[in-house]
């Protein structure tokens, strides 16, 4: 049987100090047994600067 995904849980909190607008959002993120953390991580930047 196959090792299922990681759920991991983080707290973002962006600003826009020029327009005034701050903001936290929680997210969960699935991490595959052969994903790198490394990538993990870089998928979080990625989703806030959407």
């Amino acid at each position: 049987m196959a090792i299922g995904s990681t759920i991991h849980t983080f707290t973002v909190q962006l600003a826009d100090v020029d327009r005034g607008v701050y903001d936290d959002f929680t997210i969960r993120v699935a991490r595959h047994p052969s994903e790198t953390d490394a990538y993990m991580m870089t998928r979080i930047p990625t989703w806030a600067g959407r």
